[in-house]
């Protein structure tokens, strides 16, 4: 069985932000998902094993931003094969 998490994606489409959805502490996962609106993120739900890949684990300051905007290296991409 697929397990899933709620995701927050910041502004630049880093993932910063993930909490597992357990249906055994529901309240505790809206809060989570809650404080990553506050935040100013996107949320979306998806399988655990792609939050696994995705999840960008470079230092993100407050201040300064994302370290690589609109070019997160754990973002997929289209694949370039020329046909």
């Amino acid at each position: 069985m697929t397990e899933y998490a709620y995701v927050g994606i910041s502004p630049c489409g880093c993932i910063r932000a993930t909490v597992v959805d357990n249906p055994g502490r529901a309240k505790w996962v809206r809060k989570e998902v809650a404080s990553f609106m506050r935040a100013g993120d996107t949320i979306e739900r998806m399988a655990v094993e792609l939050v696994r890949v995705r999840f960008c684990t470079d230092i993100h300051p407050r201040k300064g931003g994302c370290p690589h905007p609109g070019d997160c290296p754990y973002r997929p991409r289209e694949a370039s094969i020329r046909l």
